[in-house]
């Protein structure tokens, strides 16, 4: 697995992926779109979009195709490195970064850096 390069990431997590969906969140235009792929972005779903009167954000979950990989799950270094990447977005962004619905709890870029430096 490599870091984001040329908007590759999503397009190919997808393309890799049994499910793939997406949900964002627009409070400037009152909307909420929701959109589910599946089998490796072969099929899918009705896009839904809905009124919507809460803040913005993006939700983004996938199920991996593990066939095409030729594994039957996740290895732990392969989930070590999914979850430092979820860490590194928190510590970059200025945006509560959830991973498993719970907050990364990084407040600033200074305190990301202090998790490598210590």
């Amino acid at each position: 697995m490599t870091g984001g390069r040329n908007g590759y990431g999503a397009k190919l997590a997808n393309i890799f992926s049994n499910e793939f969906y997406i949900e964002v969140a627009d409070s400037h235009h009152k909307k909420l779109f929701k959109l589910k792929w599946h089998k490796n972005m072969t099929e899918m779903d009705a896009p839904i979009i809905e009124d919507y009167t809460g803040s913005d954000y993006t939700k983004v979950q996938f199920r991996p195709d593990y066939k095409r990989f030729q594994i039957n799950k996740l290895t732990p270094d392969m989930l070590a490195l999914l979850k430092k990447r979820v860490y590194d977005v928190a510590g970059i962004v200025k945006l509560k970064v959830y991973l498993n619905s719970k907050l990364i709890p990084i407040p600033s870029f200074k305190e990301y850096v202090k998790k490598y430096l210590t």
